[in-house]
């Protein structure tokens, strides 16, 4: 699991009462952030970092 990235999974069947608000808040957070940088690349406000060799 740990080479997946699911650990969090694991975690949250294990102890859903204590965990569930982090991990659903915080994914719908890191979505939103994830889809306005799309769309700002989208919209070409964005440019892509370049880096330089």
């Amino acid at each position: 699991m740990e080479n997946r990235g699911l650990v969090w999974l694991y975690r949250l069947a294990r102890e859903p009462e204590r965990l569930w608000k982090r991990y659903l808040l915080r994914g719908f957070y890191g979505l939103g952030l994830g889809l306005l940088d799309a769309l700002s690349f989208r919209l070409r406000l964005k440019t892509p970092d370049r880096q330089t060799p």
